[in-house]
């Protein structure tokens, strides 16, 4: 009881820190002993112990007072520890004190508090010592004390550990909301995370833009091992990046040298003298960005829960940072472009000399970017900063020869490394040749065209961010305006004079009408305004467009006819135009390969430039024209485009020459055919009507003797004699009935119908009348819808009665045995609908729009089954259309025929 009070008493008076030891003297004074020492569990489940107070404790087991922070128990405090013995040991034989050849026992007594040991406390006793009673009891209480007291103490050092780490995160967290740098930023925070988790060194990469590696960025190895900064940690083929892609949780390595997981990274780990290792995965919104690294140097670590779940958090903080450091730095990227742009936009509007111009756009792109090499062309005119001329020409050649006219950005990022079947493979050994390693390239456009192109290069591998392609792509843009504004200015005074030329020219074409004529006015105007010495215009025979005339020549005396020919020896420079159908433009024609006939003439008449160009007109090719000069000339842009537009207005010439011939010959011989055509109708209509008037007094003669022959007035008839007169009649009545409808539709034509007011109604059913007595009822049934009052309208009886007679017939002759003919009168507004249907055979669709012509029988020849001429509707849509109607024919459902007379109905006066 002494001994608990005496502990209970230090309790008061001692530091924390100091109890441990004051424990270990006044038991050691209780029991009479000398050598004593205590041990707390660190880490429990992994079993790693701390000697944390000695006394009298021999140099071979440690020093006095000084603790050791890696202690190997014995057998004795493993029991004690793992509840095998709960109270004090004093008999057990200790393996470790019989190898230092000391007192073989020693009492060990836990240090438990609530069923939880926190460590061991060990006496060692001499051979013979006994223990009372009251003594292992007064041990047993002040083991519990002891716990209790090591318990606080854990409590406190975790409090105390928890503090300084919550300070240090703090401090982090404020670190990482500063706004820095993005590498100074993370090299400050790695130095605090290796502080924060006690570690030797620690580093943080980051992705690369490809995603198939990480790069060191930032790294603190204050112990001054070899440094991976800059190093690359491969993704294909590397386990553990696998495994924190996938999971996105930290990954502790035990042993670097061991682990299965770190694959290709373990050599250069290894190098690095790196034994133990925590990678935490820097995560942004699901998505990896990059790593934290704490390294272990000095002696392998196993990093606890408490210790990962740090690092998480500081992990979370860093990849803020990283995040908004980098939204920070594309927010100031962003402004200085647009800030360079401004004073590009700014320049480019004063801009006089463009290439002054260029020249200062290209020294503000290199300084922005930072890169040492750049290059603006424009056609026919270039500015090169750090590249030598040649480089210029190679290039070019070689992106001609490629087919390489991109018309987007081109953005390459390493050269040497395209694959061999990439596109650009034909560039890379001319990149090489100048050392150029990445480039970025955009197109200078005018409108959708390009005119030329915008450069940067570097001498080492280089990604080129969006917002920087972008850049280039506005400046490009500005270059093409401004060029094209000043080329504008520049060759305003050259448009002038072509546009002359070609309002000449064209003046001229349009005024004159023979061929010879109007090119040789054409060619005036081209040698007085080109100018030129002398020109020619060979053009093709239209009955043989394989044979050239020389129409018009002028200041030179060439062959005068040319056929177009293969053969090389008959070949000249005019019919291989012609055969290829692409201008020739020769600035050098001794150069040139003419072929042998053409070349007697060039070097006769000492032709210096030539330009030969195909006279098309569409798909239609007509000509070729030749312009020479007896000095070198050089064929610009400028210079073709004038001769092709004049090329052009003079195949718009010949053609329009001899269209308007053969329109003139079109326009006599379709005169002449007009004429005859008309009086071919005339006559036609004449014989008609001739012929009609002559048949219709006979036929009256001839049908009134047959009527006195069938009344037995000249004597009675036998039965076949009686049959026979009756055919007659039948056949005669039919001929009179056609010549009728002839001389209606001629009365009709000359306009001769009568105009007088008539009841539609009374006119139908008159009409019923007459042709109800000629209708056999028991093969048809007719039903007729007419209505109560009268229906009023201008009209000529006769003709109206022939016409609607005529579609009656029509409906009788078609409709079969039984079939109802439906005739219906309805008023509708201004309008009177008289509708005639029937059940017959009907007409096809595809011949309904013939139907009504003159002579046209659905069933034409000799076979047909019905019988009629065919002008029996023609005279009722005559007639009808006389009266300011139209007739309507339209097919029934299932079967048979409509038709619909429409005629304009006036009111009667009252």
């Amino acid at each position: 009881m002494v001994l608990l009070l005496r502990l209970i008493e230090l309790l008061d008076t001692l530091d924390p820190s100091a109890i441990p030891e004051a424990i270990l003297r006044a038991a050691l004074d209780a029991l009479g002993l000398s050598t004593a020492w205590m041990v707390w569990i660190e880490d429990p489940p992994h079993e790693t112990f701390s000697l944390i107070a000695a006394v009298g404790l021999p140099p071979e087991l440690g020093a006095e007072g000084q603790a050791s922070p890696h202690w190997s128990p014995c057998r004795c405090e493993r029991m004690a520890l793992r509840g095998e013995r709960s109270e004090a040991i004093s008999t057990l034989p200790c393996e470790r004190l019989e190898r230092l050849g000391l007192p073989a026992a020693h009492l060990t007594i836990p240090l438990r508090f609530r069923d939880h040991v926190y460590g061991v406390m060990n006496f060692l006793i001499p051979p013979g010592f006994q223990l009372r009673g009251d003594a292992q009891q007064t041990l047993t209480l002040a083991g519990r004390l002891g716990g209790a007291i090591l318990g606080y103490l854990r409590a406190l050092e975790r409090l105390q550990r928890q503090y300084r780490q919550l300070h240090d995160l703090s401090r982090i967290a404020q670190l990482a909301n500063q706004p820095l740098p993005l590498g100074e930023l993370l090299n400050r925070i790695t130095e605090e995370i290796v502080a924060l988790l006690e570690g030797d060194r620690g580093a943080i990469a980051l992705m690369a833009e490809s995603s198939d590696h990480l790069r060191v960025v930032a790294e603190y190895n204050p112990i001054g091992t070899p440094s991976g900064l800059g190093v690359t940690i491969p993704i294909p083929g590397n386990p553990s990046m696998a495994w924190i892609l996938q999971n996105r949780r930290p990954l502790p390595i035990a042993d670097v040298a061991s682990d299965p997981l770190l694959g290709p990274v373990q050599p250069i780990l290894h190098a690095m003298g790196i034994r133990s290792l925590l990678i935490v995965p820097l995560v942004v919104e699901d998505r990896v960005i990059g790593t934290l690294g704490i390294d272990s140097v000095r002696q392998p670590r196993i990093f606890t829960p408490e210790e990962i779940r740090l690092a998480e958090t500081v992990a979370a903080q860093v990849a803020g940072a990283i995040e908004r450091a980098r939204l920070l730095e594309a927010a100031q990227r962003r402004a200085a472009h647009l800030e360079t742009l401004h004073g590009i936009l700014r320049e480019a509007t004063e801009a006089q000399d463009l290439g002054a111009l260029m020249d200062q756009v290209l020294s503000r792109l290199r300084a922005l970017l930072n890169v040492p090499i750049g290059a603006i062309w424009l056609e026919g005119q270039a500015i090169r900063h750090g590249l030598p001329e040649e480089f210029g020409l190679q290039s070019a050649a070689i992106a001609r020869q490629a087919g390489l006219k991109p018309q987007e950005p081109l953005a390459v990022p390493d050269w040497a490394a395209l694959p061999p079947d990439h596109p650009l493979q034909a560039m890379r050994n001319a990149m090489a040749r100048f050392e150029i390693r990445s480039s970025l390239t955009v197109p200078l456009l005018r409108g959708a065209q390009r005119v030329g192109g915008l450069s940067l290069a570097a001498r080492e591998p280089r990604s080129w961010q969006p917002e920087e392609i972008a850049l280039l792509e506005a400046v490009g843009k500005e270059l093409g305006a401004v060029a094209e504004r000043l080329q504008l200015l520049q060759s305003c005074q050259a448009q002038t004079t072509r546009l002359h030329v070609l309002c000449q020219t064209a003046r001229a074409l349009a005024e004159l009408q023979d061929l010879p004529t109007l090119l040789g006015q054409a060619v005036e105007e081209i040698l007085t305004h080109l100018p030129a010495d002398g020109a020619n215009i060979y053009v093709t025979d239209e009955e043989d467009p394989d044979q050239l005339r020389v129409v018009v020549e002028r200041g030179f005396t060439a062959i005068p006819a040319i056929r177009i020919s293969a053969r090389e020896d008959e070949e000249t420079i005019t019919s291989r135009v012609a055969r290829r159908g692409e201008p020739l433009w020769v600035e050098d024609c001794a150069r040139y390969p003419y072929p042998p006939a053409t070349r007697q003439i060039i070097e006769r008449e000492r032709i210096r430039s030539h330009a030969a160009l195909p006279l098309w007109r569409g798909s239609e090719w007509v000509g070729v024209l030749h312009v020479i000069w007896r000095t070198p000339q050089t064929f610009d842009a400028e210079t073709r485009e004038l001769l092709q537009s004049l090329a052009d207005l003079l195949a718009t010439g010949i053609q329009s020459a001899r269209l308007l011939q053969r329109t003139q010959r079109q326009a006599q011989e379709l005169a002449a055919l007009n004429r005859a055509l008309h009086e071919a109708l005339r006559l036609r209509e004449e014989m008609i009507q001739n012929v009609s008037h002559e048949l219709r007094t006979p036929l009256a003669v001839a049908m009134g003797y047959l009527e006195l022959l069938a009344e037995g007035a000249l004597g009675p008839l036998n039965p076949e004699q009686r049959e026979a007169i009756t055919i007659s009649r039948e056949r005669l009545g039919e001929l009179h009935r056609y010549v009728e409808l002839l001389l209606t539709l001629q009365v009709t034509r000359a306009g001769e119908l009568a105009r007088i007011p008539l009841d539609l109604k009374q006119l139908v059913q008159e009409i019923l009348h007459r042709w109800k007595t000629r209708l056999d009822p028991g093969r048809y049934r007719v039903v007729a819808r007419l209505p109560a009052e009268e229906v009023w309208l201008i009209g000529d009886p006769e003709g109206l009665i022939r016409a609607i007679g005529e579609v009656l017939d029509n409906a009788v002759k078609f409709s079969p045995r039984g079939g109802t003919i439906e005739i219906a009168l309805e008023v509708e507004g201004s309008q009177v609908h008289l509708r005639v249907r029937d059940e017959g055979i009907g007409i096809p669709m595809e011949q309904m729009e013939r139907i009504g012509q003159p002579f046209y029988q659905v069933e034409g020849g000799t076979t047909r089954r019905f019988g009629g001429m065919g002008i029996g509707l023609a005279v009722a849509r005559a007639v009808i259309e006389a009266h300011g109607g139209k007739l309507h024919i339209r097919p029934r459902a299932p079967q048979g025929t409509e038709v619909l007379l429409t005629l304009p109905r006036v009111q009667p006066a009252p």
